[in-house]
């Protein structure tokens, strides 16, 4: 898992400012680890990360969904950084959850 957690925060660094078609890559990043983590404190971050990501056009239209999002993925990113998983999974970028 710790090579899960290694591409995981690769496909992190600078989402916030990926283009469409960077985030569709990054998706594909994504897809190679689903395996990987199927079955750990992981498997519900990289199932919610693939919606942040498949939502990129959705973003480029919505200005205030974009900030809603960006702002959960500010929220995700610290809480993996602090190893905080449990609170991590309850990341779903459907709507705005509760400051961490």
């Amino acid at each position: 898992m710790k090579d899960a957690q290694v591409e995981l925060k690769n496909i992190l660094d600078g989402l916030e400012n990926a283009t469409i078609s960077e985030c569709y890559a990054r998706l594909k990043m994504l897809e190679n680890i689903i395996e990987d983590v199927r079955g750990t404190e992981l498997e519900n971050v990289c199932s919610h990360l693939d919606h942040y990501l498949s939502d990129a056009d959705i973003r480029a239209k919505d200005a205030k969904y974009k900030t809603m999002q960006d702002t959960e993925l500010a929220k995700l990113k610290a809480l993996l950084e602090r190893g905080d998983y449990a609170r991590a999974r309850e990341i779903s970028f459907l709507c705005k959850t509760p400051d961490l």
